[in-house]
């Protein structure tokens, strides 16, 4: 027994002794000598032993009451949370597990590439792009999944679609549209490029078919910048692009380019 300790009851520690060492202690000061049920008792009152404010580190168990039993038992320092070292002080979030301390948390990463060796549940921060990634595995495979978006649009490319080119009336001989977009949120920026070589019979509008649904109705201004140099106005109608003259009237005719840039929500 290393230091002594108590529970709540009782309030003095009984230690059985034989009936003549009573005689020879009785009267001495601080020592109490009680008789139950025939038996004599050495109490030392609880209150006699002094506060430490510290475990000492040779102390290996306490003595506590087992109020079920009546009976005093040995109970290691480890589980009063004594014997434990401070954590080590390297920046990983330690709990205690066992009597002891070992790594809890994930491990955060920051890099442009994927860490090699990493273990599963560890985060990665992609320093390129923002984005912030979780070593996930499923037992069958293991991958990084982005946890949330990374905040950069720097490095992220525009993505170009080729839709048909079709007017209000009649057709094109030879018409082509070269239409680019960025997503950032919900934001769409766009530019478009639609050339006539050839208008054939195509009157009226000129009107393509967008790879994403703007919200409510958009417009903006472009320009002809291949012959008359016209300015000209584009409108969204659901996911339809139409594009009219400044004064909408037609701007279509052989040998023209339009372009024009803009921004709209997407749903």
């Amino acid at each position: 027994m290393s230091i002594p300790f108590l529970s709540v009851k009782p309030r003095a520690i009984k230690l059985k002794v034989s009936p003549r060492f009573p005689a020879q202690v009785i009267g001495r000061a601080g020592i109490d000598v009680t008789k139950q049920n025939g038996d004599y008792f050495f109490d030392l009152d609880y209150n006699d032993f002094p506060t430490i404010g510290a475990v000492p580190a040779q102390a290996t168990n306490a003595l506590i009451y087992n109020p079920a039993t009546g009976q005093y038992a040995q109970l290691p320092i480890s589980l009063l949370g004594g014997g434990i070292p401070d954590a080590p002080s390297d920046g990983t979030i330690y709990g205690r597990k066992n009597a002891a301390w070992v790594a809890a948390g994930s491990t955060v990463y920051i890099s442009d590439t994927p860490p090699v060796g990493a273990a599963d549940n560890s985060l990665w921060w992609e320093s390129d792009t923002g984005a912030l990634c979780v070593r996930y595995n499923d037992g069958n495979t293991v991958q990084w999944v982005a946890v949330a978006p990374g905040n950069s649009t720097d490095n992220l490319a525009w993505t170009q679609t080729m839709p048909a080119v079709t007017a209000t009336s009649g057709a094109f001989t030879s018409a082509s549209c070269a239409f680019r977009y960025k997503l950032i949120g919900k934001s769409c920026l766009f530019s478009f490029s639609v050339s006539m070589p050839n208008a054939g019979t195509a009157a009226g509008n000129i009107q393509f078919d967008m790879p994403v649904t703007p919200i409510g109705t958009n417009a903006g201004g472009g320009k002809e910048i291949a012959a008359v140099g016209y300015q000209c106005n584009w409108q969204t109608f659901g996911t339809q692009m139409i594009i009219a003259k400044y004064d909408n009237t037609t701007i279509i005719g052989s040998g023209r380019t339009v372009v024009a840039t803009g921004v709209f929500e997407i749903a």
